[in-house]
């Protein structure tokens, strides 16, 4: 968890050592951080393979699916971002990771005019750091946090 801890906390330099450890002894859900520092690195083959054996081991591990999204999102692979974004839907009715990346996905346009939400997806994204965890109690944390970065960054 110190691992989680830290990627969480967005320091990845920390966070590397300790997952290495942990995917090592077997850890389950170092595959899912593991490639969610990959992805925060831009290192797409290793996050793919890593989120891939996250996701072998659990289909409804929500928060893989979430990083292999943005995953593809950012690589350009959009096929294969809405693939797993409809996972993503199925397993987490209601995410807010669902509403940032179809935003993201959209590329900020709703009925082909510019939307603020892609403004607000890319703070939610900011704002949540290495998290992309899907519980419920956490969307209003994401939401008010992408509020001040979104201000801060105005």
């Amino acid at each position: 968890w110190r691992g989680a801890l830290s990627l969480w906390l967005g320091r990845d330099r920390a966070a590397a050592g300790d997952l290495e450890a942990a995917a090592a002894q077997g850890n389950p859900d170092a595959w899912t951080w593991r490639g969610a520092l990959r992805v925060r690195a831009r290192d797409w083959a290793g996050a793919r393979s890593d989120l891939r054996a996250a996701l072998e081991r659990d289909p409804s591990d929500a928060e893989a699916l979430a990083w292999r999204v943005e995953s593809r999102l950012a690589s350009g692979d959009r096929r294969g971002a809405h693939k797993d974004l409809a996972a993503l839907e199925a397993v987490s009715p209601g995410s807010l990771w669902v509403s940032v990346f179809k935003d993201l996905a959209r590329g900020g346009r709703v009925s082909g005019k510019r939307s603020p939400a892609l403004r607000q997806a890319r703070a939610v994204l900011a704002a949540a750091g290495g998290l992309r965890r899907s519980d419920p109690h956490l969307n209003a944390f994401w939401i008010n946090r992408a509020r001040f970065v979104r201000s801060v960054l105005s």
